[in-house]
């Protein structure tokens, strides 16, 4: 540092000071003799240029960067403090400046941190990036019996869970025979899942869907509204990229816990027992925002349906027994722990 100062605040002086006098008294002799020499012997090389123009010089080469380099045996040094060359028996790292003198050789430190050879570029190869992927050993004690602990069990359960909002439409088939008219349901849906974090290529776990469906029939404000309240297993395949985006696909199936429709006519109100076996298949894609991890996505499923009463009879034919639907999904899910 000492000899840095020295030579930037040289360089700061005019050139029309003089340079032997200005902050050199304050180097220690040890430095001031490098300094000394090393001008010295470039001032035999290069008769033309003035004292003021090598100091600056050599200045600027000692500001520059540094970097680590190889130099292979049978390169040729100039000793800066002699103007010797020397021949080198024998391959050798060392930390040269990237800044050339105007003669385009580089100056190399020696283990004290000042400049005490020279060579030309073709003799040094840049070995930064080697040494900067050197990582430190590391050491380790093996376990001892004692230390071993009596138990190594994962108590830790990785799962997600996830709540999804159904909107859609149902083509039935066996309502439409139960009811007596043709017509699209509006379906309403809220569903819960939970399931393992893919520690497979898929997931396994359990669904639990509650929704409503109603649409107008007949003539006038006549409707029906059916509800049910469905649970079953599902499975999750991991993500598949498509366009550049993941989406989830997912298969199930699920069966009511009770399901009932009620049937509003101009004249009568009809209610029924509804039991409904389902599966279903759904397409998402998971949007995260701020660390917050949203759902879009779409889902088909076809319903096999059978229907009782207390108060009367029903006949229905068995040509349609099920109805389709489909829905726009919107939920969130979390992961946990």
């Amino acid at each position: 540092m000492k000899l840095l100062l020295a030579i930037l605040m040289i360089h700061t002086c005019s050139y029309a000071q003089d340079f032997e006098n200005v902050a050199i008294d304050e180097l220690v002799d040890r430095e001031k003799k490098i300094i000394d020499s090393i001008v010295e012997n470039e001032l035999k090389d290069r008769k033309n240029l003035p004292k003021e123009v090598v100091i600056v010089q050599l200045s600027d080469i000692l500001k520059s960067p540094t970097q680590t380099v190889h130099i292979s045996k049978g390169a040729k040094l100039i000793n800066l403090l002699t103007g010797d060359q020397e021949l080198l028996t024998k391959d050798i790292y060392a930390i040269a400046y990237t800044r050339p003198d105007s003669s385009g050789y580089f100056y190399l430190k020696n283990n004290t941190g000042a400049p005490k050879y020279k060579t030309l570029l073709k003799n040094l190869t840049d070995i930064s990036q080697v040494t900067q992927m050197y990582e430190p050993p590391v050491y380790y004690r093996p376990i001892s019996e004692t230390d071993r602990p009596k138990e190594m069990n994962d108590t830790e359960l990785n799962f997600t869970t996830e709540f999804n909002l159904h909107l859609g439409a149902t083509n039935p088939g066996f309502t439409k025979d139960l009811v007596n008219d043709s017509h699209i349901g509006r379906l309403l849906g809220y569903e819960a899942q939970i399931y393992d974090n893919f520690s497979l290529p898929f997931s396994i776990g359990a669904t639990l869907l509650y929704e409503t469906i109603s649409a107008n029939i007949g003539e006038g404000s006549e409707n029906y509204n059916s509800n049910a309240l469905s649970l079953g297993a599902l499975v999750k395949f991991s993500p598949i990229d498509f366009f550049g985006l993941a989406f989830i696909t997912s298969l199930g199936a699920r069966t009511s816990a009770f399901s009932k429709i009620n049937e509003q006519r101009s004249e009568e109100t009809l209610s029924y027992n509804l039991s409904k076996n389902e599966i279903f298949g759904a397409v998402q894609y998971v949007i995260t925002i701020n660390d917050i991890n949203a759902t879009l996505g779409i889902s088909f499923k076809r319903q096999w349906i059978k229907a009782s009463s207390n108060e009367f009879r029903t006949d229905l034919s068995n040509d349609n027994s099920f109805d389709d639907s489909i829905s726009v999904t919107i939920g969130h899910l979390a992961r946990w722990p």
